[in-house]
């Protein structure tokens, strides 16, 4: 029962951002494809029982498939951020030595 509520919880955090990932078209290149959600059959002992084994085989496939989309994008991510706080270091120190140079300049002229 826990299991199936921690799945339960952890597919919950991630269906928006998939949802999301879905419209922008980003997929993740290294989890191979995303296992198929079985269909069940619930209408004799054997059927249900055949079921429940597709269901946990399903359950242990997608959480593996997830945590390596998680682990991927979280890879990119940070890669982006790194790159994005580099260009913006870059951004900010030229504008320090602008406003360096300018309040030289300006210290210059009120001599």
């Amino acid at each position: 029962m826990m299991r199936l509520f921690v799945f339960a919880l952890l597919t919950a955090s991630v269906l928006p951002a998939m949802a999301q990932a879905a419209d922008t078209g980003w997929k993740p290149s290294k989890c191979g494809a995303e296992p198929s959600a079985p269909t069940i059959d619930l209408s004799n002992y054997a059927k249900y029982g055949e079921s429940v084994k597709k269901v946990n085989q399903y359950q242990k496939d997608a959480q593996a498939y997830n945590t390596c989309v998680r682990n991927e994008a979280k890879t990119e991510m940070d890669a982006i951020s790194k790159s994005a706080s580099a260009i913006q270091k870059g951004i900010w120190d030229n504008f320090s030595k602008y406003n360096a140079a300018f309040k030289e300049a300006e210290s210059k002229t009120k001599k």
